[in-house]
């Protein structure tokens, strides 16, 4: 069991490394390239990791391998419904880390980044997934 929990939880870190990865590197493009204003930036790019966490979650980490799709189209809502309010947490905590703190921006995501996803890694391992343990 021990050794389960542990492969979750590396599998949960790099699938979130690789949604980070998406997220930033959208952040960054939006934001330097196209001169969109970082906090609309960052909640696109907040939007574009959580697509890509999504597939990564339900795939690979919590191994959801069910044949039957047909509960896949109420997952993507309640997940994207809690993305979503993970959306605004994220702007709140941009902006107070980049505005209030004066943190470049790209730290800012990235420690508010940390902050969601163990708040979201709960959510998901015990809501959208069904087990009460870690």
């Amino acid at each position: 069991m021990e050794k389960i929990l542990f492969l979750k939880i590396i599998r949960f870190l790099i699938s979130g490394i690789v949604a980070t990865a998406a997220n930033l590197s959208t952040l960054y493009f939006l934001t330097e390239y196209l001169r969109i204003w970082y906090i609309f930036s960052g909640t696109v790019a907040f939007l574009c990791g959580v697509s890509v966490s999504f597939v990564l979650q339900r795939f690979w980490t919590f191994k959801d391998l069910v044949n039957d799709f047909s509960t896949i189209y109420l997952q993507i809502f309640f997940y994207f419904l809690l993305a979503g309010i993970n959306a605004i947490i994220n702007a709140f905590l941009l902006y107070g880390f980049a505005e209030l703190l004066g943190w470049h921006y790209l730290v800012g995501q990235i420690i508010a980044g940390g902050i969601v996803a163990i708040e979201s890694y709960f959510f998901y391992q015990i809501i959208f997934y069904g087990k009460k343990s870690l």
